[in-house]
């Protein structure tokens, strides 16, 4: 959403899976015990489709907002 994408169309488009989906393969890793290594691969995942989504969208959508 950073980049003005829909992340949920994005999944479906390019994985084949809906939102609903993706919630529930959360559920099932969040249960397994294995949590704290999920956090750190979501957060590295995270930036890295941050910086892929904002070089093919040309930045973010507040890039052009100045304080």
């Amino acid at each position: 959403m950073e980049c003005g994408m829909d992340g949920g169309q994005w999944m479906l488009d390019t994985y084949g899976i809906d939102i609903t989906e993706f919630q529930s393969q959360a559920m099932i890793w969040m249960r397994s015990g294995n949590y704290a290594s999920m956090i750190y691969y979501q957060m590295l995942k995270k930036d890295e489709y941050l910086a892929k989504f904002q070089k093919e969208m040309g930045g973010s959508i507040a890039d052009d907002i100045e304080f």
